[in-house]
């Protein structure tokens, strides 16, 4: 039997609501059609440069992701951004994995200081010009930027940029998205590992990555480096696109090599959330037993400390 387009709608709103609550999902849902009716009064054709956390940034001509977001609201996920605020301190060397125009990878650089460090990797070569251009912006910088795809090997993979520029990904032809490809690139992949084989530094504290669902493949190639620093690492899970068994298998992996979840974000982590009750503590063993009960959402966050 065929399922309706109305059947679907309220198999997605009964999730909505299980995951969420009903206030909570009321809400949200609330706050995205008026984002989508504001975005209508928005012009986002030509670049402009903000301050956003304290330093300047120069958006993306017609992304309808981030960039729009940052034009209407002024910040990008509050909740993420308060996390790295109180975690990433004064001489701390980071390592920011999918930078898009900058927006973290500059915070980070700003909370370093000039003793501190930050590595940006952005795939992406439309966005990358966006981020080189960022750089120049800054009074103070001690960013390295690259531009290349992380990932369990070294190759080559086609990188889709998505009009919404934090969308962008790998491509995966098995995995149907709703935004708007712009543009297809082949692309060099490496891995951590051998990436960072020849840099000289004598500490990484902080990794952070938005891949798109890639996050599960950019460890399995990093996996010297994590031996090596033991890095806090933040990072969103896309249990959508890993699937269930992909998503408890990388989850055990992260407890065997001695992670702990330090800050759980499944909610409320958009610029009308600003809220730290929706940051929770939680231990794999109980995420693990939420997931397999189908108790959370498609896309989570975690920040992780390593305990060994």
């Amino acid at each position: 039997m065929m399922r309706t387009k109305n059947s679907d709608s309220s198999s997605r709103l009964r999730r909505l609501f299980r995951y969420y609550g009903i206030r909570n999902t009321i809400t949200m849902l609330f706050y995205r059609y008026i984002g989508i009716i504001k975005s209508h009064f928005i012009n986002i054709e030509k670049s402009r440069i903000l301050v956003v956390n304290g330093y300047k940034l120069a958006t993306m001509p017609n992304d309808k992701g981030i960039s729009s977001e940052l034009v209407m609201y002024g910040i990008h996920e509050p909740l993420t951004t308060a996390i790295i605020s109180s975690e990433v301190k004064d001489g701390m060397t980071c390592l920011d994995i999918g930078s898009n125009i900058g927006y973290f990878a500059f915070l980070e650089n700003k909370l370093a200081g000039k003793k501190g460090s930050v590595i940006a990797i952005e795939p992406s070569p439309l966005i990358f010009e966006i981020l080189k251009n960022n750089v120049k912006l800054q009074i103070n910088s001690n960013i390295e930027i690259f531009s290349f795809a992380c990932g369990n090997e070294n190759g080559e993979v086609n990188f889709c940029t998505s009009n919404s520029s934090n969308l962008s990904r790998i491509e995966n032809l098995e995995i149907s998205h709703n935004d708007k490809t712009i543009n297809v690139s082949k692309i060099e992949m490496k891995t951590i590992d051998s990436f960072l084989k020849n840099k000289e530094f004598d500490r990484l504290d902080f990794v952070r990555f938005d891949t798109e669902g890639f996050e599960f493949k950019i460890y399995q190639g990093m996996r010297e480096t994590i031996k090596k620093y033991k890095p806090m690492l933040c990072f969103e899970f896309h249990k959508t696109f890993l699937g269930l068994e992909k998503t408890l298998e990388f989850l055990k992996i992260l407890q065997n090599d001695g992670y702990e979840i330090k800050y759980y974000v499944a909610e409320g982590n958009s610029a009308r959330f600003s809220d730290m009750k929706y940051v929770k503590k939680i231990s794999i063993n109980e995420l693990t037993d939420k997931i397999k009960n189908d108790m959370v959402p498609g896309g989570f966050q975690v920040f992780l400390t390593n305990n060994n």
